[in-house]
């Protein structure tokens, strides 16, 4: 193989991907980041879509010319991704969905990953304008299984293995002004699918969106929001760990979008504040503003705790009703 094969390595879980951080969208205006549809920021290129594919049923016949820049993919197979490798309706593909509970679906032999082991290239072009190329630009991959290698225009960019979590990674030094060629290809089994074996269906491929965020030089790179609510339920404090290389500002709005507070950083104190429950789900929209990029956040004030064996939400003692859904 031209390149390291990172499924099969217990020393590996990422390589080349961004520290994980809290999820946000930033926008450049206000009104579309109160909008609740992150694809109406400026910032955000939707990848989703129809992608060229072609799938290996195992990872030893994989054909590694198709992630190089100059190769033809044309005539390959279109889907949809988001998708799963087992559900397409693409003639060569031999996998199929399998729920399995007790058992292994594999050859146990841990660490190792198993040899008959399918892969899928799922593969597109996009373009890049000159003004995205004066920001950062990080690939998005919201959830992937059970592992992915990244080529962007033939070059190895990132490796990683976290099936229901976000992998980023920073693309913005291999683009170029005008299309350019995202090759990813998905591998069914890696070495920690031994920890992810529950009751369920197996299934693999890109099955959560994809999209490139355009970052401004200095941003935001990564907030935890703390709320408490007193005793009395009539103070609420708003305290934060904030990483970001540059001044922070907030705007606090109420559900009819008025402002309730501002002020730089994000620590505060909110008198009487509506409250949060499942039956009055009141939330406000917390707008921070660092250099040219606007982020929102739905902020509820609730408080919850136990007394003896009794829970109280909003000191109202409430029993819990349900099933164990997964």
């Amino acid at each position: 193989m031209k390149f390291p094969q990172y499924h099969k390595n217990l020393e590996t879980l990422h390589m080349g991907t961004e520290k994980p951080r809290a999820y946000f969208i930033p926008y450049d205006d206000l009104q579309d980041a109160l909008s609740g549809d992150r694809n109406s920021s400026y910032y955000l290129t939707n990848l989703c879509g129809e992608w060229n594919f072609k799938y290996f049923s195992s990872f030893e016949d994989l054909d590694e010319s198709l992630y190089e820049e100059s190769c033809d993919i044309s005539a390959l197979p279109k889907v949809n991704v988001p998708g799963m490798i087992q559900l397409y309706k693409v003639d060569e593909i031999t996998d199929t969905p399998l729920y399995s509970n007790l058992k292994y679906p594999f050859s146990v032999d841990p660490p190792h990953a198993p040899e008959d082991n399918p892969c899928a290239f799922h593969i597109r072009d996009f373009e890049v304008s000159k003004e995205m190329l004066e920001r950062d630009n990080i690939i998005t991959f919201e959830g992937v299984s059970s592992c992915f290698y990244l080529f962007v225009n033939g070059v190895f960019a990132a490796y990683s293995q976290v099936s229901h979590n976000t992998s980023e990674v920073d693309i913005t030094d291999l683009i170029n002004d005008g299309e350019n060629k995202l090759a990813v290809l998905v591998v069914k089994w890696c070495d920690g699918s031994y920890l992810e074996d529950q009751d369920m269906f197996r299934l693999s491929g890109i099955f959560r969106e994809v999209y490139i965020l355009e970052r401004n030089e200095k941003h935001l790179k990564d907030i935890y929001i703390k709320t408490e609510l007193s005793a009395d339920l009539r103070t609420a404090t708003v305290t934060s760990e904030i990483t970001a290389d540059c001044d922070v500002e907030f705007k606090l709005l109420s559900a009819d979008g008025k402002v309730v507070l501002e002020g730089k950083g994000v620590e505060f104190t909110l008198e009487n504040p509506a409250l949060w429950s499942s039956e009055c789900p009141n939330l406000y929209k917390l707008i921070l503003i660092c250099g040219d990029e606007i982020i929102p956040f739905n902020l509820g004030f609730k408080r919850l705790e136990l007394r003896g064996n009794v829970a109280y939400l909003n000191n109202e003692p409430v029993k819990l009703f349900g099933i164990n859904r997964h």
